[in-house]
């Protein structure tokens, strides 16, 4: 039953272009349909409380509409860039939607890891190939915020580590139910993500692509270990 309810969902990018939309546009009302609703039935000042479920309602039923307008860039499944402006672009993970789009439940823990781990390196090769086509200019820096890089590979692959500054650490704690979710899904039970460890990493254009042999590599060490663990 669960599934014949998600197959729609999951085939939306596959639809006609105005179907796309009119699923999308739909998905984005029903979302502040049901925000309005939870902010008119909570007392105030208690719908304060609400505000991290609103934010994770509206990061789910948006992300397509986002996706299609471009406000979203997705260069993987599971990457996507926000340009905040022409020379600094912002690495982010997918949303709850994507989740729900390319993932299955059985997926969670190790195997949800590995495979987000899998379209990390595929979108970073595919960032790669177009800053190496000319699509995307060398000059452009790149930063990703989150509270699980591992340091010692994001420095084995060029970035560079910068203080977050407090607003950004504030947003982690509005969103905070959204990242539990996913962070949940990929440990496979109920984990506690520690934001009070969020870190920053950043990386130019011609690093990136100065680091294309060892994430090509890891990304191949990843398919083969996906292979393998498919035909076991």
């Amino acid at each position: 039953m669960t599934q014949l309810i998600l197959a729609p969902f999951r085939k939306i990018y596959k639809l006609p272009k105005p179907a796309q939309w009119t699923v999308a546009v739909f998905m984005s009302l029903a979302g502040v349909s049901v925000s309005i609703t939870l902010v008119a039935i909570v007392y105030y000042p208690f719908w304060i409380l609400l505000i991290p479920v609103i934010k994770t309602i509206n990061h789910f039923s948006f992300s397509p509409l986002m996706r299609l307008s471009g406000m979203l860039n997705y260069y993987s499944p599971m990457l996507l860039i926000f340009k905040m402006n022409d020379d600094d672009w912002e690495f982010h993970n997918g949303t709850t939607f994507d989740y729900l789009l390319n993932m299955k439940w059985a997926d969670n823990g190790i195997r949800a890891r590995k495979e987000i781990m899998l379209h990390y390196c595929n979108g970073l090769l595919n960032i790669i190939k177009d800053i190496e086509t000319k699509k995307i200019p060398l000059k452009v820096d790149f930063s990703g915020i989150s509270y699980f890089f591992n340091s010692k590979t994001a420095k084995m692959l060029g970035f560079t580590e910068e203080k977050v500054r407090m607003r950004r650490r504030l947003l982690f704690f509005i969103d905070y139910l959204n990242l539990l979710l996913m962070y949940s899904f990929s440990r496979g039970k109920i984990a506690f993500p520690n934001i009070f460890k969020v870190k920053k990493i950043r990386i130019s254009g011609e690093k990136l692509v100065n680091s294309k042999d060892t994430i090509k590599r890891i990304f191949e060490n990843l398919k083969r270990k996906r292979h393998e663990a498919l035909s076991a």
